[in-house]
């Protein structure tokens, strides 16, 4: 890996090719079904984005599965994704989504189209981070917002796992964020962030890099337990605000998540 002293932006020494993507993707793990855990966060999600509700448009980029994309449509969204693997393609298109195949920096769409996108977990696969906020910008309407998580360099089981830590995985992980070096991609590509935090601590991904093993999915995890158990017991949630709370102040949870609006054309 190589940093950038100025931003702190951390990137992969080698770039893969079409090839290597397209054989790694082909195979990429797909789950059947997602919890209700997850299909109310993306609700509440779906939340913020109502008062910038205007053509009606929303876009997410490497929808997979498509289950964030189902929970628009409930509410009436004209639903769009993105998808580089033809499985993925079909599996869209079957469920009534407009698919569009390619990297978001390839994809023609017209300006201005959309009034949200969403990209969850998919920047950090991408080695050309400007080119991906420029395409970004230019497929949202002026005052449109995009939603954006990806892996926090900086997350506190970073730091105590050190090379151990396996979020690292070549070809599939090749850009790497802080706050400060994703905030400033976007803030330099005409974007006004509105909120950027980090949460979260996966107790699985901990125990399967001290193991050695490969990240996955973790909807399939023991973490999915630990969710249900906290969202039973109120005494477990107001822990896990707080714990959250520590964890964005300090900067050190798992996860960055991120919203931002488009202010300039």
């Amino acid at each position: 890996l190589i940093r950038c002293k100025d931003c702190g932006f951390v990137f992969s020494k080698w770039a893969p090719t079409v090839s290597d993507l397209n054989e790694y993707y082909a195979d990429y793990p797909r789950h059947p079904s997602i919890s209700e855990i997850t299909r109310a966060r993306y609700n509440e999600i779906l939340d913020m984005f109502e008062s910038h509700r205007e053509l009606n448009r929303i876009l997410d980029i490497g929808c997979s599965s498509g289950f964030f994309l189902e929970e628009a449509q409930k509410r009436g969204w004209d639903v769009y994704g993105t998808e580089v693997s033809d499985v993925s393609i079909e599996n869209g298109t079957s469920k009534g989504f407009k698919m569009l195949k390619g990297k978001m920096s390839e994809i023609t769409t017209q300006p201005g189209f959309f009034d949200a996108i969403t990209n969850f977990e998919v920047i950090e696969h991408i080695n050309y981070p400007n080119e991906e906020a420029k395409a970004i910008h230019n497929a949202l309407r002026p005052g449109g917002v995009l939603y954006l998580t990806t892996p926090n360099y900086k997350a506190l089981s970073k730091t105590i796992l050190g090379n151990k830590w396996n979020m690292v995985e070549y070809p599939e992980h090749l850009s790497y964020y802080t706050k400060q070096s994703l905030s400033e991609l976007f803030i330099e590509n005409g974007f006004k962030v509105l909120s950027l935090r980090t949460t979260g601590i996966s107790v699985t991904r901990f125990k399967e890099s001290m193991k050695g093993q490969n990240h996955d999915d973790i909807s399939e995890h023991p973490d999915e337990k630990l969710r249900s158990r906290v969202e039973r017991w109120r005494i477990l949630r107001i822990s896990k605000t707080s714990a959250n709370r520590a964890l964005s102040l300090l900067n050190k949870g798992d996860t960055l998540k991120m919203l931002a609006q488009k202010v300039s054309n």
